[in-house]
């Protein structure tokens, strides 16, 4: 359980304090009603780190947008994504870096594709680091 929600954390800049944990849940919440994708779809996404569901894609993208690490064209902020782990243990910042330099570069036709390849990427990478 505690994979899971780095992943999470990581995948979408809101590493560190709880009140930007809070905000996450809310901007994923929003993105699930906007889009009206299936919660237990979004769930399950980040519990297992893959999804076949093109709703399910799209919320990860939403959230990325909405929090200013993509833009509507897909293409992601890089910086804006480093700069939002300002506020953690120089530990944890170390593995959000690294993974997110390793991870940030993955690309598809669409912004949902992007954001889901994105986050694949990170969950695995993480996955890989826990074992």
């Amino acid at each position: 359980m505690r994979f899971v929600i780095f992943a999470a954390i990581v995948c979408f800049c809101v590493v560190g304090a709880l009140a930007k944990h809070a905000k996450f849940e809310a901007l994923l919440e929003t993105c699930t009603e906007k889009l009206k994708a299936d919660p237990e779809a979004v769930k399950a996404l980040y519990e297992t780190g893959a999804t076949d569901d093109a709703q399910t894609k799209c919320v990860l993208a939403c959230t990325m947008q909405e929090d200013g690490s993509m833009n509507e064209a897909g293409e992601v902020n890089k910086e804006k994504i480093l700069d939002m782990s300002d506020d953690v243990s120089d530990e944890i910042k170390g593995r959000y870096t690294k993974v997110i330099n390793e991870c940030v570069d993955e690309r598809d036709d669409n912004e949902c594709q992007t954001a889901y390849k994105i986050f694949a990427c990170v969950h695995m990478k993480l996955k890989q680091e826990e074992e």
